[in-house]
């Protein structure tokens, strides 16, 4: 639940700040030493604004399908919202202690069990509140999906709760709803993120 947290946490702070990542998975999640959380290999994210979609003109490139929103798939579209998409994934992962998404179904089948409405179950022992935010970020219309901030702000009540959950640090205030400090000292919001190797960033219009 602490990964989870912080996970959410640092997608929300990319987002608030117009990134958009495109590639989460826990694959790409870093534990340090403290057991902090952090986003990490920005090889395919991209600098933009909410309104604004970033469309990939490389159809040959090699795309993570399983984390992949449909939108993504059938258009190579990338904004916040399919990134929330992927976090339902990473979720997922985390809640399964590791297991690959789709168990059964190949890369090419993905998305016909997509759009047949079909989606994954829960894990084992997954809390349904859990498999709820799950389901919630995997929904087929984008605007249906819930946000960083929500998920954040949900797992942080859940930790607060009379579950037997790990404690996670909450940080900073995102969105319009602040999240309840844990004092932890040294943990600011862009804690939950590894430094991005500078490289172009592009926009609607091209490089920026």
């Amino acid at each position: 639940m602490r990964f989870a947290s912080h996970a959410a946490l640092g997608m929300s702070y990319l987002a608030q700040h117009k990134f958009v990542h495109r590639d989460l998975a826990a694959r790409n999640c870093m534990v340090n030493s403290d057991l902090l959380v952090k986003i990490a290999d920005f090889g395919l994210s991209r600098d933009m604004h909410e309104s604004d979609y970033y469309t990939s003109g490389d159809a040959q490139a090699k795309l993570p399908i399983k984390w992949m929103a449909p939108e993504s798939m059938e258009r190579r579209v990338y904004n916040a919202r399919t990134d929330v998409w992927s976090y339902g994934v990473l979720l997922w992962e985390i809640f399964s202690k590791g297991a690959k998404p789709y168990p059964g179904i190949p890369n090419q089948d993905v998305y016909d069990f997509l759009k047949r409405g079909q989606r994954m179950d829960a894990p084992k022992n997954c809390p349904p509140e859990i498999y709820g935010i799950m389901v919630r970020c995997w929904q087929d219309n984008p605007k249906s999906r819930c946000t960083f901030v929500q998920v954040a702000n949900e797992l942080e009540e859940l930790l607060e709760g009379d579950r037997d959950y790990v404690a996670a640090p909450s940080v900073g205030v995102v969105g319009k709803r602040p999240i309840k400090h844990r004092e932890e000292p040294g943990v600011t919001d862009d804690s939950y993120l590894v430094p991005m190797q500078q490289e172009t960033a592009f926009g609607a219009d091209g490089p920026v």
